[in-house]
């Protein structure tokens, strides 16, 4: 993944998240960095929808 980071850019200060539909801007630390968008990750196994059905009710 190539990553650009951005320094003292008056239009992108304070900017965080998606760019269109292939970039994204991100902070971490104090570095700005600029980033491809990454790929959907696979569908959630049992064990994990489990995990997300006892939040939901835990949530309510």
């Amino acid at each position: 993944m190539e990553m650009s980071l951005i320094k003292n850019n008056i239009l992108l200060r304070g900017v965080r998240g998606l760019l269109g539909d292939t970039d994204v801007i991100r902070k971490t630390g104090n570095q700005l960095q600029m980033a491809n968008k990454p790929d959907r990750r696979a569908k959630a196994t049992p064990a994990q929808l489990a995990v997300q059905e006892k939040f939901l009710l835990a949530a309510q």
